[in-house]
């Protein structure tokens, strides 16, 4: 499939390719599983269409996922991991440039750089986020996770969170969580799925 995904991303017609590609990340997902190289080779396609596309704020998390998954298991010096590294580097200056006006893209930052701007002079660290971002994205499913569960429990947050990436929104909330945030989740996942 993604070959077929490939050829579709190569002649132009990326809504195409990005139809193929989701449901082939979705298929790798099922039977290799989140850390598989292979499904980090789906997310980093994904994330090539997104910037053909023009959806520079889709694309930068695949490529975050897809790099972090391939150094994991393929290691620095495996020409994969550079490929993603190539992809999300390329997407960044893009950014600089000024060729992507629409969103700031940064990291990887801690969450008090991402969202305090105190912090920014505090640490000496100098981002274009300012410690005001809108969208926080994670390396990994565990750290949003305990990102996720810290809001509610000591914040009293009432939240709504999903898995991108995937055919159908797919809604991962915990047993334990308010009403609410139950009924957000879902009202979320009936949002993404049109």
């Amino acid at each position: 499939m993604n070959n077929l995904g490939n050829f579709y991303w190569r002649i132009g017609r990326f809504s195409k390719a990005e139809q193929i590609h989701l449901t082939a990340l979705s298929i790798r997902l099922n039977k290799l599983g989140i850390n598989h190289p292979d499904y980090a080779s789906s997310l980093n396609n994904l994330g090539l269409i997104y910037v053909a596309l023009g959806e520079f704020e889709k694309a930068s998390p695949y490529y975050l996922e897809s790099i972090k998954i391939r150094e994991s298991k393929l290691g620095k010096n495996h020409p994969d991991y550079a490929t993603g590294l190539m992809n999300y580097a390329i997407l960044c200056k893009m950014v600089d440039r000024g060729q992507i006006t629409d969103c700031i893209i940064d990291g990887p930052l801690d969450v008090f750089l991402a969202c305090d701007p105190k912090s920014l002079e505090i640490k000496g660290v100098d981002t274009p986020v300012k410690g005001d971002a809108d969208v926080l994205i994670f390396p990994t499913l565990e750290a949003c996770n305990a990102f996720y569960k810290g809001l509610m429990l000591f914040a009293k947050g009432e939240l709504a969170g999903l898995i991108q990436g995937t055919i159908k929104p797919v809604v991962v909330m915990s047993r334990s969580e308010s009403a609410l945030s139950k009924y957000y989740c879902i009202a979320l996942s009936c949002l993404m799925a049109d």
